[in-house]
């Protein structure tokens, strides 16, 4: 059974490298919205997505998913993690962005978010920090601005879905609107919406809906690779703890355990991993994603690929 390989490899692991991928950031995505209507949600939900990665919001992502992903079933899944991992050397490496991962008790010091999250905060700018008090530049978000920012998610949600409704209306009482014509309008549509969407939504986020920047003054922002102008200050002196941590690993017993990766940034993950695995003599390697599980030849049977939601793989292990 896998699952007995695979507990047998984390008591015989000296240490574990895992890493968090954005199957954990959708789950639960398509399946909630609305009963009555299936596939609304989805097509909905994605349609919201779309808009926000073309404009000055894009940041917005990570809270927006946030607030439609089933944390009831994430939480438990990222404690049986970390409750497998007590004990244990291990590092955990996240792309995922989801807000419920940095509030997991993992041991202090070991992990790390490239990608940011949704529970901190940077300046929009990003401005220096070398005229600050504490020399700071990313900031974690107060109880009283994570409820603000899902308000505000909530309310971008339904204006867009009515944003959207009106659009249909207008087509349905305009049949001209179709053929040549309607591919014609579609493409002017995709070359304004970045500049259309930017300029409604600027009238409905506060800019300082986050607080303002104590050196610039300008608004705040998700510490997140979504932003425009991304602070990978957030990050980086967790990067080096484990670029270091990783430096042990050499010529030891180590399991490298892949949770929901798939290929948004494969660099930061999924390709590192298959590496270490590859040049580790005494490594083998975990890879748990619904669909893209695959291992490449060279790595043998040092991989083994399981085909199941990473969230639901770990709730049932």
């Amino acid at each position: 059974m896998p699952e007995q390989d695979f507990m047998r490899d984390v008591d015989e692991a000296e240490m574990i490298l895992v890493g968090l991928g954005d199957e954990i950031d959708m789950y639960g995505f398509r399946g909630q919205y609305d009963n009555n209507q299936p596939g609304r949600y989805a097509w909905h939900a994605e349609k919201v997505l779309k808009k926000l990665e073309n404009t000055e919001y894009a940041w917005l992502i990570p809270a927006y998913r946030d607030m439609l992903t089933e944390g009831d079933k994430i939480k438990p899944a990222l404690e049986k993690l970390r409750n497998l991992l007590e004990g244990k050397n291990y590092f955990l490496i996240s792309q995922a962005q989801c807000s419920l991962i940095p509030e997991i008790h993992w041991r202090e010091g070991r992990l790390v978010m490239p990608c940011g999250s949704a529970w901190k905060k940077q300046c929009a700018e990003n401005c220096s920090a070398e005229e600050t008090e504490t020399g700071e530049t990313c900031f974690p978000l107060s109880s009283e601005e994570r409820g603000t920012l899902l308000e505000c998610c909530g309310k971008l949600q339904n204006w867009l879905e009515d944003k959207d409704a009106d659009r249909e209306e207008e087509t349905q009482k305009n049949p001209v609107l179709s053929g040549e014509v309607l591919r014609a309008l579609e493409q002017i549509g995709r070359i304004s919406e970045k500049e259309e969407i930017s300029s409604l939504l600027k009238g409905r986020i506060p800019g300082d809906l986050l607080g303002k920047c104590p050196r610039c003054g300008a608004g705040m922002i998700l510490n997140v690779v979504q932003a425009k102008h991304y602070d990978e200050r957030g990050y980086l002196s967790d990067w080096q703890s484990y670029t270091k941590w990783l430096q042990g690993s050499v010529n030891r017993k180590l399991l490298v355990l892949e949770l929901g990766v798939g290929m948004q940034f494969p660099g930061v993950i999924r390709i590192p991993f298959e590496k270490i695995a590859f040049l580790n003599q005494k490594a083998k390697m975990y890879r748990i994603h619904e669909n893209l599980y695959q291992f490449p030849e060279q790595l043998g049977e040092k991989g083994v690929g399981i085909a199941e939601n990473t969230i639901d793989w770990l709730n049932n292990l």
